[in-house]
C-alpha cells in the first residue's frame, strides 16, 4: 500500500484484520487517558512504536534519516489509514 505522508510516497505493509483491532484496542487506551497525563502520552507512543513495527517502516533506511517530529507524523498518517480514518491516496 502506498501513502503520501511527509512531502513524499511511501510503501507500507498491509495489515491483518487482527493487528488492526490490536491498534484499536491501544486507541482505546489512548482516549480514555487524560490528554494531558503521562499515561496518555505512553499510550500515544505505544501507538506509534506498533505502527512503525506493523508497517515495515522500521525496515526502510530512509526513515531511520526523518527528523523525529517527521517520523510521528508520518506514523499517525499510517495509523489513520490503517483503521480507515483516512483512506489510501493511491492502490492498495
Amino acid at each position: 500500500m502506498i501513502i503520501k505522508a511527509v512531502d513524499r510516497e511511501w510503501e507500507i505493509k498491509d495489515i491483518s484484520l487482527v493487528e488492526k483491532r490490536k491498534l484499536q484496542r491501544l486507541s482505546g487506551r489512548f482516549a480514555s487517558q487524560d490528554n494531558e497525563s503521562l499515561e496518555a502520552i505512553e499510550a500515544y507512543q505505544d501507538i506509534l512504536d506498533e505502527v512503525l513495527k506493523m508497517s515495515g517502516l522500521e525496515e526502510l533506511k530512509e526513515a531511520h534519516s526523518l527528523a523525529i517530529p517527521d517520523l510521528d507524523s508520518l506514523l499517525q498518517a499510517v495509523f489513520e489509514n490503517y483503521l480507515g480514518i483516512d483512506p489510501p491516496t493511491s492502490g492498495d
